[in-house]
Formats: structure tokens, C-alpha cells, sequence
């Protein structure tokens, strides 16, 4: 006889509570980047490109066994990944006001 787990899902709505010394500055800068922000910029583009660029880092990381300037391209991939890190975290710190203001909502 097969066994069957059934998971019930369930949504809680969260709030996003901030009151950090820097709090109202950082919200004006977030709306700030979200307004000027690229269109062609999105959080799956820019996942992509963070899983590029941590390959590519693994890569230079292999090449680096025969010439040790690869690590050079290292830091350039992990540059790239800290990048993308940090325009998703905006992106979900905006709480979907990137969206809001470029329209691709």
C-alpha cells in the first residue's frame, strides 16, 4: 500500500519592518535606484548572471592551476556576483516598488 504525504500550504502575509538608525534613508534610496533603474533589469536576469558569473569563477579558479593571473578574473567573477547580489537584495527590499515604477509589473 503506497503512502501519500499531504503538505498543506499556507500564505502568511509578512511585513517588512525596518527600524534601523539609516531606515528612512535607505527606503529613499532604494526608490531612489528603483526609479532609475535599467528596464532590462530583472531579478530572473540578473539570477542568471550571477549563476554565470559563479561559474565562471569556478572555472578561473581551474585555470589558475596554470597561470596564476586567472585569479585575477576570479575577483572580477566574484565582483560581478557581489553586483547581482546586491540589486536583488534591492530588488526585494523594494518590496516590488522596481516593478512598481518601471512598469514591468
Amino acid at each position: 500500500m503506497r503512502r501519500c504525504l499531504r503538505v498543506a500550504h499556507i500564505s502568511i502575509a509578512a511585513q517588512r519592518v525596518n527600524r534601523s538608525l539609516t531606515a528612512h534613508v535607505e527606503k529613499r534610496a532604494l526608490l531612489w535606484m528603483a526609479e532609475r533603474a535599467p528596464r532590462w533589469i530583472s531579478s530572473d536576469k540578473l539570477t542568471v548572471l550571477g549563476l554565470t558569473a559563479q561559474i565562471g569563477a569556478g572555472v578561473c579558479y581551474a585555470l589558475a592551476r596554470f597561470d596564476e593571473r586567472w585569479l585575477l578574473a576570479v575577483v572580477l567573477c566574484l565582483a560581478l556576483i557581489g553586483w547581482a547580489t546586491a540589486w536583488m537584495e534591492r530588488w526585494r527590499v523594494c518590496g516590488g516598488s522596481s516593478a512598481r515604477v518601471t512598469g514591468s509589473m
